[in-house]
């Protein structure tokens, strides 16, 4: 019993270390997400048929739909 709570105490630690590195910026990431959409669809008003804009602005759109995705699944709850 004792090898199995010490391999538990274990486990426990790198998850723990695991979350801290993969899971504490998530919010931080949507904010800059929705900054740079924001930058990006102010300067589409301003040039419509840019090509770079348009791909730039499909990735962000992309990028927020996985971070949002990621969250509902792990955490389920949605982030504005």
């Amino acid at each position: 019993m004792f090898r199995f709570t010490w391999k538990l105490r274990i486990i426990k630690s790198a998850l723990k270390n695991w979350s801290r590195a993969k899971l504490t910026h998530f919010r931080k990431q949507v904010e800059k997400n929705t900054t740079q959409l924001q930058l990006v669809e102010s300067k589409i008003i301003i040039d419509p048929q840019s090509r770079r804009l348009n791909d730039w602005h499909l990735r962000l759109l992309k990028q927020r739909e996985k971070l949002l995705l990621f969250n509902k699944c792990y955490w389920g709850e949605m982030v504005s």
